[in-house]
């Protein structure tokens, strides 16, 4: 039998309205800004999907290589490491019955959805910023307007080192050091999906302004886009449906599911969300994190035992690393002395592990052991030296 003639049903409903338009303004705000960060790759996932990101390794060989002779190859070293899981988020929300009589229907559950959905995308982000500051191209830098050029430089050329694109960098930086080396300098800003950034400045595709919460002045990250990739849960095909818990999707990109329910024993209106969303980039050694201003080098602790063998010395160095940071000796009649931030030859520098005891053999008694930490991009942060105990 047909459906009677003004019968109200659930595809005219405000509730269903509601449910869509959440769900609609949500996968809308989250493409929009993917779209400005330049990422491609929206992958689905299904729930509990380790999260891996790549890190590289490069040993070159060859070099001057006599004629006639075999050039040797340069091995390659890939190491995935699981950062997170990409994990089912829930979220409900209520609208009381009072508020809505006070304030209105639009308003009062138009501000409740509006604040939820910000606050969701706001954690993704979070998540997001957290992840980029542990990319291991790490450097220093005298100042704000260097730094943003050899950030961009830095993941161009290890990008090609990787044989790989990076024709569209994107740049995150404090939204206070943005202005302070702009001053009166008038700028197209924007603000949407909860971010303001700028378009097309010094070779960036977009720079991201961000709070000092998010990420601390004197700090730079670079990152291509190429390396942004979007796992997320679509909830359309992980049956909900069939346990009786049916969420509204956009039918588009699937990004988040929504449900409404009338609560007449509280007398008000629920929502509720479902999502799965990481934002992240798959190669920590393809973005760059600089650090600008003034600073100085901090100390590794550096001493030397007698080994457990005739002729080994215990060498032991105490240091945090940080990202991107190692640790390398060199054995001299004197300490060797390093400037905050210079780049170190690391010719006739041996790597050493901080933290426990190595063994090392070959040394000698009396002579100094010089310690120096590098970032990733080989500038020295620590240093530290000791006399030469051999067994």
């Amino acid at each position: 039998m047909a459906v009677r003639a003004n019968q109200t049903t659930t595809a005219n409903s405000s509730v269903e309205a509601r449910k869509i338009d959440l769900s609609t303004s949500f996968g809308e705000r989250w493409q929009g800004l993917l779209d400005i960060l330049g990422i491609s790759r929206a992958i689905e996932k299904a729930p509990g999907t380790a999260i891996r990101i790549i890190k590289t390794e490069v040993d070159l060989k060859g070099g001057n290589v006599p004629e006639g002779e075999e050039i040797p190859l340069s091995p390659v070293t890939y190491t995935e490491e699981v950062i997170d899981v990409l994990d089912l988020n829930k979220y409900g929300w209520s609208v009381s019955a009072e508020e809505i009589m006070k304030n209105g229907y639009n308003v009062a559950v138009g501000d409740a959805d509006r604040a939820a959905l910000s606050k969701i995308e706001g954690g993704i982000l979070d998540k997001f910023y957290t992840a980029l500051k542990t990319g291991t191209l790490t450097s220093i830098q005298p100042t704000f307007q260097m730094a943003l050029a050899m950030a961009r430089g830095y993941v161009v050329n290890e990008f090609q080192r990787m044989n790989k694109e990076a024709t569209e960098i994107v740049g995150f930086v404090n939204t206070l050091d943005a202005y302070t080396y702009l001053g009166g300098a008038a700028i197209n800003e924007q603000a949407d999906f909860g971010v303001r950034y700028i378009q097309n400045f010094m070779g960036y595709r977009t720079i991201f302004l961000v709070d000092d919460t998010l990420i601390s002045r004197g700090t730079v990250i670079a990152c291509p886009s190429q390396n942004l990739v979007n796992y997320y849960i679509n909830p359309e095909n992980a049956d909900f449906d069939r346990a009786g818990l049916v969420y509204t999707t956009d039918g588009v990109s699937n990004l988040i599911g929504i449900a409404v329910d009338g609560n007449h024993s509280r007398a008000a209106s629920d929502a509720w969300a479902v999502y799965g969303n990481a934002l992240f980039a798959e190669y920590l050694n393809g973005i760059s994190v600089v650090t600008f201003g003034s600073g100085s080098l901090k100390t590794a602790t550096v001493t030397s035992a007698a080994g457990t063998e005739t002729g080994d010395s215990k060498i032991k160095v105490v240091y945090t690393l940080g990202n991107g940071e190692k640790a390398f000796y060199k054995e001299g009649s004197a300490a060797e002395t390093y400037t905050y931030g210079e780049e170190v030859d690391l010719t006739g520098y041996t790597e050493i592990a901080t933290g426990a005891d190595v063994e090392v053999s070959g040394l000698t008694a009396s002579n100094v052991l010089s310690v120096v930490v590098v970032n990733g991009t080989g500038q020295a942060v620590a240093s530290g030296s000791a006399t030469i105990v051999v067994k």
